[in-house]
């Protein structure tokens, strides 16, 4: 439950979807507007970063990456943004950032 943001994984993590890392200068920009919304309207509020990818184990790590973005861009600590990964099929791979209710 709470607000849903849903983001590209082909924007973040390139066009198969299976980089370890943010893909410049589009994964970033598209992540840092995402961050840009959340410091403006809903600081403070714990997130939950949920990826959805090719196996659980590139979800996690692609997961992690994010979480750790938003950790930095969003000046908190890392008790409030947590991740998850799951195996997905290729047209359902996405990375969701969920602001949680309190």
């Amino acid at each position: 439950t709470g607000l849903h943001i849903t983001l590209d994984a082909s924007v973040l993590f390139g066009a198969t979807r299976t980089a370890t890392q943010l893909a410049a200068p589009a994964g970033l920009d598209l992540l840092r507007s995402a961050a840009d919304l959340i410091k403006r309207r809903f600081t403070g509020i714990p997130i939950a970063v949920r990826v959805f990818s090719q196996t659980k184990e590139l979800a996690e790590t692609q997961g992690a990456v994010v979480q750790s973005y938003l950790i930095q861009e969003l000046m908190t600590m890392s008790k409030n943004v947590v991740s998850e990964g799951a195996r997905s099929a290729f047209s359902d791979q996405r990375v969701e950032i969920v602001l949680l209710n309190r």
